[in-house]
Order: C-alpha cells, then sequence, then structure tokens
C-alpha cells in the first residue's frame, strides 16, 4: 500500500497530492500583464476574465499613472493600488515554525513592496478593504513594522476598511489613537482608518474624489449587509461633481469560495443600486472582477490551498462625462508560489517511495 498521502481516484492511476510553498519565482507573465477594462454604470463594456487567473489578456500601454490627467476636457484619471487580506501575523500552522516566521517576515516584505510600488507607479491613493492584521491584537513587532511601511517617504494617501480579522475598537491596540499613544506610537497623517459600522468619507487630497467605507467592529453580526436600503440611506445625497469609491469587507453572496464564512453579505443587485461608481472589497482570497467593483484577493497566499500568484490591484478610473471607466491591471507581489502537484505512485512500495517521487 502506499504510504501517507498517497491517494487512489476511482479510475486510472494511483496519485499523491503535494502542496508546497516553493521558493521565490517572481516571473509570472500572465499576472503582471494581465487587464480587464470595464464600464461602470449604464453602457457597461464588458472586460474578459478575471485579472489574476492565467487566461489574462495581454497587456495595454499609454496609463497616466503620474497624476490626474485630463484626457479630454470632460474626463479625468485616478489610479489607486487596491491590496487587502494580507493578514499580517497570520500562525501559519500548515508550515514548520522556521518557515513560519519567514513567511511572517515575508508579509511585511511584501507591504512594503506594495507601497514603493505605489510610489514609484504615481498612484493618488492606497485602498485597504480589511483584514491588514490577522487578528484584533497583532503584536507589537508585527504593528511597529507596518506603521514604519507606511511612513516610507512618498506614501500616497491611504484608506483603510477594518474587516472581521481586526475590526476596529476603542481599545484596539491597533486602531484606537489612545492606545497607540500610550505606548508612544501613532499611524502617519495620511493614513485614514474608518471607525464607524456606518459609511463615512474621506477626500483623496487635491481631487474630486471621495472614499467612502464602514468597519467591522467587535460583535458586530456576520448578517449584516454594508449595501442595503438602511445602510445605503446612511450615505445620503452624493455631490454629482465627485467621484465616489466604496471600501469595504464582505461576501458577494453567489460566489462565496467553499469553506469561506459568508460575512457582511451583498448581492449583485445591491451592488448596481449603490450610490458609488466603484468598490473595492476585501474578505475573498481570490481575486475577482466585475462591472462595478473588485475583490484583489490575498497579497500573499495564505494556506496550502491558495495555490498560484498573489498582490494587488492597480485601479485606473476615467470619470467625467458618461459611465466611469475602471481598468484593472494585476500586481504581483507574493515572491513565491504555493502549488498542487500530482505524482503518480503507483506500485509505490512505501511512504519513503512516495516521497522520493514527490
Amino acid at each position: 500500500m502506499p504510504g501517507a498521502g498517497a491517494k487512489a481516484p476511482k479510475s486510472g492511476p494511483d496519485y499523491a497530492r503535494k502542496s508546497e510553498l516553493l521558493s521565490p519565482d517572481a516571473h509570472d507573465d500572465n499576472f503582471r500583464h494581465g487587464h480587464d477594462v470595464r464600464r461602470i454604470g449604464l453602457g457597461i463594456e464588458k472586460g474578459g476574465l478575471p485579472s489574476f487567473l492565467p487566461h489574462a489578456g495581454p497587456a495595454r500601454s499609454g496609463l497616466n499613472r503620474t497624476h490626474l490627467s485630463q484626457k479630454r476636457d470632460d474626463l479625468a484619471t485616478v489610479q489607486f493600488l487596491q491590496i487587502s487580506d494580507l493578514h499580517l501575523g497570520a500562525r501559519f500552522g500548515w508550515l514548520p515554525r522556521d518557515r513560519a516566521e519567514l513567511r511572517r517576515r515575508e508579509q511585511i516584505a511584501v507591504l512594503r513592496k506594495a507601497i514603493e510600488h505605489a510610489i514609484a507607479r504615481g498612484v493618488h491613493a492606497i485602498l485597504i478593504p480589511g483584514d491588514l492584521f490577522d487578528r484584533a491584537e497583532p503584536d507589537p513587532a508585527t504593528l511597529t513594522s507596518v506603521l514604519d511601511a507606511f511612513r516610507i517617504a512618498g506614501c500616497p494617501p491611504v484608506f483603510i476598511s477594518p474587516g472581521n480579522h481586526d475590526p476596529w475598537s476603542e481599545t484596539s491596540p491597533a486602531w484606537s489613537a489612545r492606545m497607540l499613544e500610550s505606548r508612544g506610537w501613532s499611524w502617519p497623517e495620511h493614513v485614514h482608518i474608518f471607525s464607524e459600522p456606518r459609511w463615512s468619507a474621506r477626500q483623496v487630497p487635491g481631487m474630486p474624489v471621495r472614499v467612502w467605507g464602514p468597519c467591522f467592529t467587535p460583535g458586530m453580526a456576520s448578517t449584516t449587509r454594508p449595501l442595503d436600503g438602511e445602510a445605503r440611506c446612511s450615505v445620503g445625497v452624493l455631490a454629482p461633481t465627485e467621484l465616489h469609491v466604496g471600501l469595504f469587507h464582505g461576501s458577494l453572496e453567489t460566489r462565496c469560495p467553499p469553506g469561506q464564512k459568508v460575512i457582511g453579505p451583498f448581492s449583485e443587485e445591491e451592488v448596481r443600486i449603490a450610490p458609488f461608481a466603484y468598490l473595492a472589497i476585501g474578505h475573498y482570497h481570490r481575486a475577482h472582477t466585475h462591472e462595478h467593483f473588485a475583490y484583489a484577493g490575498s497579497a500573499v497566499g495564505l494556506d496550502i490551498g491558495e495555490v498560484g500568484a498573489h498582490g494587488a490591484l492597480e485601479v485606473s478610473i476615467e470619470f467625467g462625462a458618461g459611465p466611469a471607466r475602471a481598468n484593472f491591471t494585476p500586481v504581483v507581489l507574493d515572491p513565491r508560489r504555493t502549488h498542487h502537484v500530482e505524482v503518480d505512485v503507483a506500485r509505490a512500495a512505501s511512504a519513503e517511495e512516495v516521497e522520493s517521487r514527490i
């Protein structure tokens, strides 16, 4: 009999499955260069498959990412870097202790790489829709590393909507200004953290763009709908001369991955009637783009089921006359890949032989 880990399908040869966190592999052209262009609102121009999938199309060129560009007198462009679900400080219980510690250091390195990428690309703001931290009380080393990362010279404005793993509270060692001050720490002034469960807004400095967001709080019902009628009423009347972008952590009801918890549920119909031109959403660890919103997916692979490349999304939105138009460009940040490997272990006589074939 094959050893532990061997698995025989109902027909055909025997196979062993193994998921490995492989050594760094920074080259992934399909992930890096895929684009997905959509129109938001009426007159939608549908794009292709989600940007992070290996079927993504060829690169497009000519995007101006360094300033609020006027392609026509009545058309402007704003660029964001959307990154979520870093789960900084995760335990990585599926890895040996030394590898888990290495992976936690790599998480911080990925955050710094994202900020450096945002600076190099000249984006107007970084959007983080939840689960920056893996738990409500991150360890001091992780927290100080994050605070230092956002102090990198040239870091653009940052907007954070705390998620279900790192909810906001007055006693949160990560989010509460009072708690941070007691330790001599603080968030940089250009970082805005949404601290109310209802929608509130902050303007992107110097631009006719407002970023809206709620936050998760401890004990908040997971069934709370961020885009239902009551939530929409809390937004009020929006200025028609501005672009309004929503930022939150939640679950699209029709696409919840197997085994993932549904929190902050919403429907495509609620998205359609929401007052926002675009929604940056966190929670799902697989990237997904839609006419009105996008999940960037987890910035790093967090368990053996999260195969393939991980990173962030550059989101370029043209707005002014007519419907806003979004262009999504995936950005590889995680230096490692998790792969599922199938190996024929037919007639393997021991666990050692199975391991050697893998």
